[in-house]
């Protein structure tokens, strides 16, 4: 016997078959966002930590750093205390996210022509010291909708850090992580050493880690 549907039937079908693509494509981005929400940054939450400021004065408690305003914030005996680059020597934390103990120094730095005090993250010390300035970066990349068969843009944050060196005696100076920099301005007298040593470990400078090896590689050569 032959099935048949009626034109209602089949319209109700279609309907229906609209309605759960609605449904899947909401929680698809229900789920993206709780992702993008769920995501937590060091600077965003207060991490046990320690503040030498102006005079030795030690402040100890949760602390909360904000490099954008080159502040601090300390709860001490349950009060919260915010002290400016200006006021503080250096601090130091046992970051909560990333599970690695931190340390950041105030230096003074010309951003324009105007110089003044900032926080820096130590990376690497030595003849030729490494900071760092951490920031959250937003990514926008496309993803597939295998419902409408359409892409669509999705926005995440990640933490990027901008990198400076410091010489001994020297100022601080912003570096634009390129091959041709580190090799011709920044480690010109170890050049050739500093080459293969990246082609060797196949470093990319871009990526934290990579530098701060090349960097403790190039002082480790001035050391012998």
């Amino acid at each position: 016997m032959k099935n048949t549907s009626r034109p209602s039937e089949i319209k109700w079908d279609i309907q229906y078959l609209r309605t759960i693509k609605f449904v899947a494509v909401l929680f698809s981005f229900f789920l993206i966002n709780n992702y993008v929400s769920a995501q937590e940054f060091p600077s965003e939450v207060f991490h046990p930590g320690t503040a030498i400021l102006e005079g030795d004065k030690r402040v100890s408690g949760k602390l909360k750093y904000d490099l954008d305003n080159n502040i601090i914030q300390v709860i001490n005996n349950g009060v919260v205390h915010t002290y400016t680059a200006q006021k503080v020597i250096f601090f130091i934390i046992e970051d909560q996210v990333l599970g690695i103990t931190r340390k950041f120094y105030s230096l003074p730095y010309a951003e324009t022509n105007y110089q003044t005090m900032m926080f820096f993250e130590l990376l690497v010390e030595g003849d030729l010291t490494l900071l760092g300035r951490e920031y959250i970066d937003t990514r926008t990349t496309s993803a597939n909708n295998y419902y409408y068969y359409r892409n669509y843009w999705v926005e995440s944050y990640v933490l990027r850090t901008s990198f400076y060196f410091l010489k001994k005696g020297g100022e601080i100076k912003f570096f634009t992580p390129k091959k041709r920099e580190l090799l011709d301005l920044v480690m010109a007298d170890r050049s050739n050493e500093i080459k293969q040593f990246i082609k060797k470990r196949r470093f990319d400078i871009e990526k934290p880690d990579d530098l701060i090896a090349v960097t403790k590689f190039y002082n480790s050569l001035n050391e012998q």
